[in-house]
């Protein structure tokens, strides 16, 4: 359980922090997210995913990488974790394995009128492009793996202090792309791909946390939506639940930051809430609720311990509509 926070996805590389930000959920993870909400997991069995090493290796991602990005390799820094790669007002840094890194360029994001930000499907279509040339042969990644998942365009105001003139441009886009495996999508931080583009359309930055998965044949038996619901009042405990505002299933990528046990990625759903106070206080939270019949408890995933070690009876949860 944790409570949410505005924030994206680039947060080592965060975007002007005078300005501020509208996004929005691609066309894909609306209709995942409805497909939840009615069946959770549609598929009555899933193939057990788990996370494997990368076998291009670390120094073969930081060669390709810097190649298609333009910075010079003797410029690099090795340490055992991870190799960082320094341009004159730029820098590449990838971890581990080669399956996590980041990319950052200080040349500035020229703001423009903000009549003429681009559309999500402009700005989507160029990350998409980048990626094409760039991550996705390098981390090998299938055509019906990847999918844009939402879209959030950073405006800049200026103005006088007292507001009586105030300028709102437009300054750059960021797109996230996330992660189908058998047909069935992934949740949580890791498979997940951001890519920054300026208003001149060239890119600034992005983040990747993408590891090599495989499928074995043994299969985990998801529960329906009610079932997560009654989990998630388990979970939760005393704590008030509010009304639910996000509900995605899939499986879910605890990132690289994780160990996660045995290395797999568990049958999980994402839950957003919202309580409002008799004091008007808003409490957004968000859970990342076991959705397998059978499930591994995992002490990188908090709430699998929490339910595993609980033995209060479930309950039903208001707020969403079945």
């Amino acid at each position: 359980m944790r409570t949410i926070l505005a924030c994206s996805l680039l947060v080592s590389i965060s975007l002007a922090a005078a300005g501020y930000a509208s996004a929005a959920d691609s066309v894909e993870r609306r209709l995942m997210g409805a497909e939840s909400k009615k069946a959770g997991i549609s598929k009555p069995a899933l193939r057990v995913a788990r996370k494997q090493v990368r076998s291009l290796g670390r120094s073969q991602v930081v060669s390709q990488l810097a190649l298609r990005v333009g910075l010079d390799l003797s410029q690099q820094k090795r340490e055992k974790s991870a190799t960082r790669v320094e341009g004159e007002r730029s820098y590449m840094q990838i971890f581990g394995d080669g399956s996590a890194g980041e990319y950052y360029s200080a040349k500035d994001s020229t703001p423009v009128p903000s009549s003429q930000k681009p559309s999500d499907e402009t700005v989507t279509s160029l990350a998409t492009a980048f990626l094409n040339k760039s991550l996705v042969p390098t981390l090998e990644i299938g055509i019906d793996e990847i999918f844009p998942l939402k879209v959030r365009h950073q405006k800049a105001i200026s103005g006088r202090r007292d507001g009586t003139s105030t300028k709102v441009s437009y300054v750059s886009s960021e797109v996230t792309f996330a992660r189908r495996i058998d047909g069935v999508q992934v949740i949580g931080p890791g498979s997940k791909i951001a890519v920054e583009i300026r208003s001149d359309g060239s890119v600034k930055a992005f983040r990747y946390d993408w590891a090599p998965v495989t499928l074995i044949e043994t299969t985990d038996v998801p529960v329906k939506p009610e079932n997560v619901l009654s989990r998630l009042a388990t979970i939760r405990g005393k704590d008030p639940v509010g009304s639910v505002e996000r509900f995605e299933c899939g499986y879910l990528d605890g990132g690289s930051s994780t160990e996660s046990k045995g290395n797999a990625l568990q049958p999980a759903c994402l839950i957003q809430t919202k309580f409002v106070g008799s004091d008007g206080s808003v409490v957004a939270r968000e859970d990342y609720v076991p959705a397998a019949e059978r499930f591994v408890a995992d002490p990188s995933w908090v709430e699998s311990t929490t339910l595993a070690g609980s033995a209060r009876p479930a309950a039903e949860i208001p707020g969403m509509q079945r």
